[in-house]
């Protein structure tokens, strides 16, 4: 079974962020983690930056 890829999006080198422990979490578990956020920097050997192609696409989050 071939493993899906995963995006972070806000990620952050801040270790108290959400987005760090998940990115921390999922490679702890081998899965391939693609993270945008909005500075560039590193967490694990997961690099990210500002992903000027994500802007163009919509996200819609259903609501109760």
């Amino acid at each position: 079974m071939q493993q899906k890829k995963t995006l972070v999006i806000g990620a952050s080198e801040n270790p108290e962020r959400y987005s760090n422990k998940a990115i921390h979490m999922l490679r702890g578990h081998n899965h391939e983690v693609v993270a945008i956020g909005n500075r560039e920097g590193q967490v694990e050997d997961v690099t990210f930056g500002k992903d000027k192609s994500a802007s163009r696409y919509t996200t819609a989050m259903p609501c109760g």
